[in-house]
């Protein structure tokens, strides 16, 4: 018995090939994606997370009166922008500029708490022990750990605030 395949029967195969060839490749382009989130979300966080234990084990790290995480950022961005490993030169930038941002926001929160007339905040120990800070009232602690502010500089921008 002869197998009877008519005009129609063979576009709507090839229309069922071609849908699936491009499911394919939209699958493929999306994982693709995912693929690149992950990295850089790695990348940002990592780096953060590295400056962050730099500045906690050397109480802020400055070269020429320049914190070192707003250096690295500017750094990376720079060369990101002339071409060299822009997409993950721009991931660690974006990682050291949210480490020097963070030490600030941190220190400008614990002046303002003081200026409020709360005892400056230290973070409590975790269950996994991190993110433990020893309790210090003193004036020339509460810009804690890695802040490159003065106490004057962080009271001047509480009161702005």
């Amino acid at each position: 018995m002869a197998l009877n395949i008519t005009r129609s029967d063979a576009e709507r195969l090839l229309k069922t090939a071609q849908n699936a060839r491009a499911s394919i490749k939209r699958a493929k382009e999306h994982a693709n994606e995912a693929v690149e989130r992950i990295v850089q979300t790695v990348e940002v966080g990592s780096t953060a997370f590295a400056f962050g234990i730099a500045n906690g084990r050397f109480g802020g790290v400055e070269v020429l009166g320049v914190p070192l995480d707003a250096l690295a950022s500017f750094g990376m961005h720079s060369l990101a922008f002339f071409g060299v490993a822009p997409d993950h030169l721009h991931n660690f930038g974006d990682g050291a500029m949210a480490s020097y941002l963070t030490t600030t926001g941190a220190g400008i929160g614990r002046a303002m708490a003081v200026r409020a007339g709360a005892a400056a905040p230290m973070q409590q120990k975790t269950a996994a022990g991190w993110g433990y800070m020893p309790r210090n009232d003193s004036p020339s602690a509460l810009s804690g750990a890695g802040s490159r502010m003065t106490d004057q500089q962080l009271a001047e921008l509480a009161r702005l605030a």
